[in-house]
């Protein structure tokens, strides 16, 4: 499908056209009626904008994440993401963001998981497109929902939300420092610090917080902040590597992009720990 410029005019045209249903039926939408229909026309859009698989190999500590090539389909870098291609753009990352905003109170996670895998997709396949994301309000409604859901889980958290939620999140940390900063500045990094203390019996959200965590300590701010003796943070950390070592590791592979000095460590830590434990 990404590889036949045949295909161009149809694909473009589906595309637009979900973007067009998600807008017209918005209020319909957010009054909660005809919900499968929302959900179908997030799950289609999500896959829409898939990057296929890039590289495998893991990106090297300090290395420029926009230097990986993100083999994106044509479509995605060049008529969603080119710089000619602003109004598209726009609309299909406000059609996301007002079914996020109309989500907010709703008690179905599905739908939330189609969106976030929607934009985390679309910050993957082109650097512009993450720019619109990182610079719109998207990365404070998510980092909201997340805490929000967290507080109503009691104790039985639906795990690909959070994952899903978190891979938005560290997707759009990629490329300047500033993305970083905006993410700390809407509460990401007390989000992976609670989800870490909170959550770390559920692998696959402990896992997602540890490589979220580890991605925005490359900010200088919360490098200092996790190395204060003591740190909660660092501390909800240093287990969840320990005792799920596997899952950590497989995480920060799938998310290719360099750790906080302080959380790669923990890394090394947890494998070793495990091996000692097996050992005995």
């Amino acid at each position: 499908m990404c590889t036949h410029s045949s295909n161009k005019p149809s694909l473009q045209a589906v595309m637009l056209a979900v973007i067009d249903l998600l807008n017209r039926r918005a209020a319909q939408f957010e009054r909660e009626e005809e919900p499968w229909l929302r959900l179908e026309a997030l799950r289609a859009l999500r896959l829409l904008v898939l990057p296929p698989p890039a590289s495998q190999t893991p990106m090297g500590a300090g290395r420029d994440p926009d230097s990986q090539t993100w083999s994106a389909c044509w479509w995605v870098e060049k008529d969603i993401g080119h710089a000619t291609h602003g109004e598209t753009r726009r609309r299909l990352v406000e059609a996301v963001d007002r079914t996020l905003t109309g989500l907010q109170g709703s008690r179905n996670p599905l739908p939330k998981i189609m969106a976030f895998g929607c934009l985390r997709n679309l910050a993957l396949g082109s650097p512009a497109c993450r720019s619109h994301v990182v610079h719109s309000k998207l990365a404070h409604l998510t980092v909201a929902m997340l805490a929000e859901q967290a507080k109503a889980s009691n104790g039985l958290p639906v795990e690909d939300l959070f994952v899903e939620g978190c891979g938005l999140l560290v997707a759009l940390a990629v490329g300047p420092r500033k993305h970083q900063r905006i993410l700390v500045e809407a509460g990401a990094y007390g989000l992976a610090e609670d989800l870490l203390k909170n959550m770390a019996q559920y692998r696959k959200v402990a896992a997602a917080s540890f490589v979220l965590l580890g991605v925005l300590c490359m900010d200088e701010g919360c490098a200092a902040k996790l190395a204060r003796k003591g740190d909660e943070a660092m501390k909800a950390a240093a287990f969840v590597a320990e005792r799920w070592p596997l899952q950590v590791a497989e995480a920060v592979r799938a998310a290719r992009q360099p750790l906080g000095s302080s959380i790669a460590a923990l890394i090394k830590q947890g494998t070793a720990a495990a091996k000692a434990a097996a050992a005995r």
